[in-house]
C-alpha cells in the first residue's frame, strides 16, 4: 500500500512507474513529465487531483480509481498512446469520459455541462469510453464522432464484468503496443463502421454478447495482421463472408462458439500468413475446403462441433506444421487417411466421435511428436497396430468404443510415458499382456466391456500413480493378485462382471484411498477380510452376486462414510455390524438372499439418510 497523507509524486526524472497495491493520496496524485509509462494495478485514490504526464504513451489502471473532490478530471495529455481502464473508475460529483486512442487528449464532462469538454479542442476524436455513476454501477458505452481513426493500429473489446485476457495485459505491460479497450454489450458489428480503421492491425471482440451477422465491409481491414478473434459471442450468425479471404496477412482467426451457418467459405485458402484457425462450435455444414490444404503457416486447426458430412479432404494432410487438429462431433466419415503420418509435428489430434471406418492405419506411427491421440467413439475395426506403439511420447490414447478387435499387443509397453489408456468398449480378446505393468507413468486404465479372458496379470502391482482401474465386464478369471496392496494410489477399482474365483486379498485393507470397490457379479468365496475396516474413505462397497460366506467383520463399523452396501446374493451369516449407519451416510443397502440370523441394527432402524433398502429373504429379524 502506497499512502501519501499530503502529495504524491515521483521525481522528474523517472520514465516508467509501476504501483502494485492500494495508492492513496489524500490530496493529490501526480507523475512526472518525463513518464512514458504508467501502470497501477491495485486500488489508486485521489482525494483531490489526478495527473498523468503529457508524454506518456501507456497508463493502465487495474483495479478501482476514485476522484473524489474534483469538479471534472482529466487523464492529460496530446500523446498517449495506450490508456487502459480494468476495475471501477468513478469520479465523485461528475461523470468521466475517456478517450484511449493514440496521440489524441480526454475529453471530460464536467458536471452541470450539456457538452463534452476538451483540454486540446480540435484534435481528432471518434471512439469514446465512459463510466458513468448515475446507474449505481459503472456502465460502459462507445460512440463514434465524423473523425476517421485512421491512427488506430489496436483494438481489444472485452465485456468489462468479464475476465480480461492475460494474453493482452502482458503485451500491454511488457511491449507498451498500442491498443484500445472497449466495452459494451448486446451490440452488433454493423455499429463499427470498419472503412474508418484502414490501419488496424489487431481486433479482439472475444466473449461479449454481440449478435448479428459479420458486414462485408470487413474487407476494410485489409491491414489486420496478429489477431482478428469473434470468439464465444454466441449470437452472431449468418454466412462467414467470402470477404474474409481478403484479409490476407492475418496470423489468428478465431470464429468459435457462435451461431454462424453455411459453408466454410473456400476463400479462407488465401490467409496463407494464418497460423491459428478456430470454427468450432458453430452451426456450419457441408464439406471442410480443399482450399484449406493452403494453409501452409497454420499450426492450429479446430473444426469441432459441426454437421460436415463427408470425409476429411486430403488436403488437410499438406498442413505440415500443424501442431494440433480438432475434428471432433462431426459427422465425418470414410477412412482415415493413411496420409495422415505426413503431419510430423502433430502434438495432439482429436478425431473422436465421427463415424470413421476401417483400420487405424500403420502411418500413425509417424506422429513422433504426439502427446495425445483420440480416436473414441468412432466405427473403427480391425487390430490395434503394432506401428501404435512406437509412438514413445504418447502421454493420452483413446481408442474406446470402437469395434477393434484382436488382442492387446504386447509392444503397447513401450508407450512409458503414457498416463491415460482407454481402450473400453471394443471387441477386444486374449489377455492382458503382461506388459502392461511396464506402464510406469499410468494413472487411469479402463479396458471394460471387451472380452479379454485369462487372469489378471501381477505385474499390474507396478503401477503405483494408478488411481483408476476399470477391468469390468470382461471374461477375467483366476484369483485377485495379492500385488493389489501395491497399487497406493488406488482410488476407484472395478472388477464387476468376470469370473474371478479364490478370496477377496486382506492385503486390500492397504489400500487406504479407495473410495469405490466394486467386485460383484464374480465367483468369489470365502469371507471378508477384517483389513476392509481400514478402508476409512470407501463410499461404495459392491460385494453382491458372489459365494461368499461367513460374518461381516465388525471391523466394518469403522467405514463411517459408506453410502453404498451391497451383500445380496451370498451366503453371510451371523449379524450386521452394529455401527452400519454410525455416520448417517448410508443411501443404498442390500442384503437379499442370505443367511443373517440377527435383528436388525438399531442404526440402520434409525439411518435417515437410507433410501433405497432390499432386507428380504436375509432372515434378518425385527425386534
Amino acid at each position: 500500500m502506497t499512502l501519501s497523507d499530503r502529495c504524491f509524486s515521483t521525481p522528474t526524472s523517472a520514465t516508467e512507474l509501476l504501483l502494485r497495491g492500494q495508492t492513496r493520496s489524500n490530496q493529490c496524485f501526480d507523475t512526472p513529465a518525463s513518464s512514458m509509462t504508467l501502470l497501477l494495478h491495485g486500488q489508486t485514490r485521489s482525494e483531490q487531483c489526478f495527473g498523468t504526464p503529457a508524454n506518456a504513451t501507456t497508463l493502465l489502471l487495474r483495479g478501482q480509481t476514485r476522484l473524489c473532490s474534483v469538479p471534472y478530471s482529466t487523464f492529460g495529455g496530446t500523446e498517449v498512446d495506450v490508456r487502459i481502464l480494468l476495475g471501477q473508475h468513478t469520479s465523485r460529483g461528475s461523470s468521466l469520459v475517456i478517450i484511449s486512442l493514440l496521440r489524441v487528449p480526454v475529453l471530460v464532462r464536467a458536471p452541470g455541462r450539456d457538452k463534452l469538454v476538451s483540454e486540446h479542442a480540435g484534435s481528432d476524436s471518434d471512439l469514446l469510453i465512459r463510466l458513468d455513476r448515475r446507474w449505481g454501477v459503472t456502465l460502459f458505452f462507445f460512440m463514434f464522432l465524423p473523425f476517421p481513426l485512421y491512427s488506430i493500429s489496436s483494438i481489444h473489446v472485452t465485456f468489462i464484468f468479464a475476465s480480461i485476457s492475460s494474453t493482452s495485459l502482458l503485451n500491454v505491460e511488457h511491449h507498451q503496443e498500442a491498443l484500445t479497450l472497449l466495452s459494451w454489450k448486446a451490440s452488433t458489428l454493423h455499429n463499427l463502421n470498419f472503412s474508418s480503421l484502414p490501419n488496424l492491425l489487431t481486433l479482439n471482440l472475444h466473449n461479449n454478447s454481440l449478435y448479428g451477422t459479420i458486414p462485408i465491409s470487413i474487407d476494410n481491414l485489409s491491414k489486420l495482421i496478429a489477431l482478428l478473434d469473434f470468439g464465444f459471442n454466441h449470437e452472431l450468425s449468418g454466412l462467414i463472408p467470402q470477404e474474409i479471404g481478403l484479409l490476407t496477412s492475418l496470423n489468428f482467426l478465431d470464429f468459435s462458439s457462435n451461431n454462424f451457418s453455411g459453408p466454410i467459405p473456400p476463400s479462407i485458402g488465401n490467409l496463407r500468413n494464418l497460423t491459428t484457425l478456430y470454427l468450432n462450435s458453430n452451426n456450419l455444414i457441408g464439406s471442410i475446403p480443399l482450399e484449406i490444404g493452403l494453409l501452409s503457416s497454420l499450426n492450429s486447426l479446430d473444426l469441432s462441433d459441426k454437421i460436415f458430412i463427408d470425409p476429411i479432404p486430403p488436403s488437410i494432410c499438406d498442413l505440415r506444421n500443424l501442431t494440433t487438429l480438432y475434428l471432433t462431433s462431426n459427422n465425418l466419415t470414410g477412412f482415415i487417411h493413411p496420409e495422415i503420418g505426413l503431419l510430423s509435428s502433430l502434438n495432439v489430434l482429436y478425431l473422436l466421435d465421427n463415424n470413421f471406418i476401417g483400420p487405424i492405419p500403420p502411418s500413425i506411427s509417424n506422429l513422433r511428436n504426439l502427446t495425445s491421440l483420440h480416436l473414441q467413439e468412432n466405427n473403427l475395426s480391425s487390430f490395434i497396430p503394432q506401428e501404435i506403439t512406437l509412438i514413445r511420447s504418447l502421454v493420452h490414447l483413446f481408442l474406446s468404443f470402437n469395434n477393434l478387435n484382436g488382442s492387446i499387443p504386447t509392444s503397447i509397453g513401450n508407450l512409458s510415458n503414457l498416463v491415460i489408456l482407454y481402450i473400453h468398449e471394443n471387441k477386444l480378446s486374449g489377455s492382458i499382456p503382461q506388459e502392461i505393468g511396464l506402464l510406469r507413468s499410468l494413472e487411469n486404465l479402463d479396458l471394460s466391456n471387451n472380452d479379454l479372458s485369462g487372469s489378471i496379470p501381477a505385474s499390474l502391482g507396478n503401477l503405483s500413480s494408478l488411481s483408476l482401474l476399470y477391468l469390468y465386464d470382461n471374461m477375467l478369471s483366476g484369483s485377485i493378485p495379492r500385488e493389489f496392496e501395491l497399487l497406493r494410489s488406488l482410488r476407484v477399482p472395478q472388477l464387476v462382471g468376470n469370473n474371478l474365483i479364490g478370496t477377496i486379498p486382506k492385503e486390500i485393507g492397504l489400500l487406504r484411498f479407495v473410495d469405490n470397490l466394486d467386485l460383484s457379479f464374480n465367483n468369489l468365496s470365502g469371507s471378508i477380510p477384517a483389513s476392509m475396516g481400514n478402508l476409512s474413505s470407501l463410499s461404495t462397497l459392491a460385494v453382491h452376486s458372489n459365494k461368499i460366506y461367513g460374518a461381516i467383520p465388525q471391523e466394518m463399523n469403522n467405514i463411517t462414510h459408506l453410502k453404498s452396501l451391497q451383500l445380496s446374493y451370498n451366503n453371510f451369516i451371523g449379524q450386521l455390524p452394529d455401527e452400519i449407519c454410525y455416520g448417517n451416510a448410508l443411501e443404498c443397502f442390500s442384503t437379499y438372499e442370505n443367511n443373517f440370523t440377527s435383528p436388525i441394527p438399531k442404526s440402520l432402524k434409525n439411518c435417515t439418510s437410507l433410501f433405497r433398502v432390499r432386507l428380504e429373504k436375509a432372515n434378518l429379524q425385527e425386534t
